[in-house]
């Protein structure tokens, strides 16, 4: 097996591990229906980044959580 071939292992299973989170992110923001758009004209930016940051920290928790429970990391099909 060549190192290049380890190599691009590797970064397939990084890649996994960050697009997970960003996928459950993304599924969260569809199901709950919240538009950002719509958020800014009611709240402050730094508020509406304050809100998104939440949400991505647990979305990352949650990842980590099943990573650690089942020992890999499977992307699902979701809403967005």
């Amino acid at each position: 097996m060549s190192l290049t071939f380890c190599y691009l292992g590797f970064l397939a299973r990084k890649l996994i591990s960050l697009l997970r989170p960003y996928s459950n992110v993304l599924n969260f923001l569809k199901v709950q229906k919240i538009d950002l758009a719509k958020l800014t004209e009611t709240m402050s930016l730094d508020q509406v980044k304050e809100h998104l940051c939440e949400i991505v920290d647990e979305c990352v928790q949650k990842a980590q959580d099943l990573q650690e429970k089942t020992g890999f990391i499977v992307l699902e099909r979701g809403f967005a």
